[in-house]
């Protein structure tokens, strides 16, 4: 361990670097993207196509750098203004309901689904929604490298991921065809899970994410649920209603949702007991929900307590 010590620090050093010049290769791009997207028409279109292909490959150069353990804020704030981008220029695309394929996040994500989203509106539409999820996946675990227990650097660390958690809570304009919901709840609850996951971990206690997002998360999620039949059937929120996904989510995936849900609405922070432990009970409405989605509530509580334990 001691010989490999220097080459692991090196490699460290080295996927550092990259980090940062893909930012700046990024960060130079922009003005000509820019220019193609203020000249419209076809040029536009290749405007949007140069920067989904951008983004994914910063999502798959930052989950190799997050895998690491490392962070580089260069290659978050490129991250959030290509999310940023991503979701205007797909506000007026056509809804595609959320598909079941896992957002999987790490060195090998493949950017063939972010490529092809220039041959349609609806493709595409549906691949900047998971991009963004993605874009989100990676900006919170490079957040999380090195975040220590104290509480002004959670709530630092909380407040980096504001810019993207609003790029995907905000509510895109579609005026032709009524109101839609925000991009974090067009995709899959299969892919909602690790995003509220990973913000639940960094944040670890609901109060230090801006109370306005938090309500935000609190009650999309509740409008999601609501939407698949998971809270007794559908419902319209806000003006609109959301579509469902194609097949039933599976109880490890209810059973995550409902540890966020109780995470989000959690009043005040558990006491610890006698023996150290937390001591949590789970508000009655997800205890009716695990009732209902027949899945264990003591599952649903030993995971709301490892994020409150996490810091």
């Amino acid at each position: 361990e001691g010989r490999r010590a220097p080459q692991l620090a090196a490699g460290r050093g080295l996927l550092r670097g990259l980090a940062e010049h893909c930012a700046g290769v990024a960060e130079a791009d922009a003005a000509g993207r820019a220019d193609l997207e203020e000249a419209g028409g076809a040029a536009a279109f290749a405007a949007a196509g140069r920067r989904r292909r951008a983004l994914a490959a910063l999502i798959r150069v930052g989950a190799a750098v997050a895998d690491a353990g490392l962070d580089c804020e260069a290659l978050r704030r490129q991250l959030e203004a290509l999310a940023s981008g991503s979701a205007v220029s797909a506000s007026s695309a056509t809804f595609v309901a959320p598909t079941n394929e896992p957002l999987a996040v790490s060195a090998t994500t493949s950017a063939a689904g972010t490529s092809a989203a220039t041959s349609a509106s609806a493709s595409g539409r549906r691949s900047d929604d998971r991009s963004l999820g993605r874009a989100l996946l990676v900006a919170t675990r490079l957040a999380s490298a090195g975040v220590g227990q104290g509480e002004e650097e959670r709530k630092e660390a909380v407040r980096r991921l504001s810019p993207l958690l609003d790029t995907l809570l905000r509510e895109p304009a579609a005026p032709s065809s009524g109101r839609r919901p925000a991009q974090l709840w067009e995709l899959s609850l299969r892919d909602v899970v690790p995003i509220l996951g990973t913000i639940a971990s960094l944040a670890a206690r609901p109060e230090r994410l801006d109370p306005r997002i938090r309500s935000q998360l609190l009650h999309g999620l509740e409008a999601r649920l609501a939407a698949e039949g998971a809270l007794g059937g559908p419902s319209p929120i806000d003006g609109f209603t959301l579509s469902s996904s194609a097949t039933p989510p599976s109880a490890a995936t209810l059973a995550e949702l409902a540890a966020a849900w109780a995470w989000l609405g959690q009043e005040e922070c558990p006491r610890p007991h006698v023996g150290g432990e937390l001591l949590l009970e789970l508000p009655e409405a997800t205890v009716e929900a695990c009732r209902r989605w027949a899945i264990s509530p003591t599952r649903v509580r030993s995971v709301v307590e490892r994020w409150l334990a996490s810091g």
